[in-house]
Parts: C-alpha cells; structure tokens; sequence
C-alpha cells in the first residue's frame, strides 16, 4: 500500500515538472523573458515668473528694508505672486512682520515716510504724518498703522500697476477698531484740498511776480524818458 502511494506522489511530481518546462516556467524567482524598456521622459520645464511680479517685489524690499531682494527672495515671490499663490498684501505683511524690518528701528516719522513711499508710491502731507504719529503716540500699533494703509486705494493702484491686484483684505480679524476710516478720508479730502490751493497760490504768485516785472520795465522807461529830458 505504501508503495504504491510512494508511487503516485513520483508520478505526479513528473507531471508537475514536465508541465513547468512546456509552459517555460522555472522555480526560480527571476523571469525569463525580458520586458521592454520604459520610454524616456523629458523633464516637467520649470514655471517663470514674469518680470512685472519681480519688479513689484523689488519695489517693497528695496522700499520697506532698504535693499534688493537676493536671487531667492525675488525668484520665489515673484513665481508665488505670478501663480496667484501669494498676493502682494501677504508680501507686505511678510516683510513688515519680520525681524529685519523691525531691526531698521524707524522712528513714527520715518515709520509713516517709508510706508508711504514703500506701499503708496508718494511722499507723505505734513497732515498724513502728523495723523499717524499722533495715533501711534496715542497708542495705535505700528501693525494697525500697516494694514490700514495695505486698505488705501493708493496701494491697490500701486500693484495694478504691476499687473496683479493688491488682494483681499481681511479687516474683519485685525484690530482695527482704534481707526476712524471717516476721519482718514476726511483727512485725505482735505489734503488733496491743500494741494490745490497750493498749486493755485503758486499760479497766483507767478502772475503777481509777472505783473511786478511788467511794472519794474514801465518805471524804467518812464526814468530813462526824464533822464533825456
């Protein structure tokens, strides 16, 4: 009885051998056949920014700390402004929230100045400085002062002039409630009002000084007349 079951289990191991060399098949692990090699991928090309994002992050570095971006600085902010992942908004906060910014040790004068200049484009009125030094003397923080001016319209036209919208605000989670935007626009009227009348005065001054020279060349000639007689 054993012997034919000793038998069998030979017989059937034969069959299974037999099996594995007509379908080519081994035991071992490594194939038999070759596969074909993958095809070659060229490699994803790298995103550019545009040159009017690198301008604009150019313009804040230089303006709110004083120097050029580095070669990072400018290539990674300008692609993230470019690809919409960053807007100018957060650029400036980035910046204005850091240590080398606060490391400048701006006084509330050259503090209002350089926002002014940096993020609006233009020298500051007598009455805008004194606006917000007196605020900041009154306790207003220097972060409020910053993102009330990120909500000038001055500001916004300034990045549109890149090319890219300043972004948008939230206003609802800063502490802005020390600011009377009513008192700032009426501040604002009024300043556009003064230059104005400045430039109004000057004309009136040039037509004054015009009229004076014309008077002075009449007396000359009336003197130079008696001076014949």
């Amino acid at each position: 009885m054993n012997k034919k079951r000793i038998l069998a289990g030979l017989i059937s191991c034969t069959f299974i051998l037999s099996s594995c060399v007509k379908y080519d098949k081994s035991w071992e692990t490594v194939p038999t056949t070759e596969r074909a090699p993958l095809p070659e991928l060229d490699p994803p090309e790298e995103p550019e920014s545009d040159p009017y994002a690198e301008g604009l992050v150019s313009a804040f570095f230089s303006g709110l700390l004083g120097r050029e971006p580095t070669e990072a600085e400018l290539g990674n902010n300008a692609l993230l402004i470019s690809t919409g992942s960053k807007t100018p908004r957060q650029l400036v906060l980035e910046i204005t929230e850091g240590e080398e910014f606060a490391g400048r040790n701006l006084s509330d004068t050259g503090f209002v100045e350089c926002l002014c200049i940096s993020l609006l484009g233009k020298e500051p009125a007598d009455a805008v400085t004194d606006f917000w030094v007196n605020g900041m003397e009154d306790g207003t923080s220097r972060e409020t002062v910053i993102r009330s001016f990120l909500e000038y319209e001055e500001f916004n036209d300034l990045c549109e002039a890149f090319g890219y919208p300043a972004g948008d605000s939230d206003t609802e989670e800063e502490e802005t409630s020390d600011i009377d935007t009513e008192e700032i626009k009426d501040l604002l009227l009024s300043i556009s009002e003064e230059e104005d009348e400045e430039l109004d005065e000057d004309e009136e001054a040039d037509e004054e000084e015009e009229d004076t020279t014309l008077v002075l060349q009449a007396s000359l000639r009336l003197l130079h007349r008696l001076l014949l007689f």
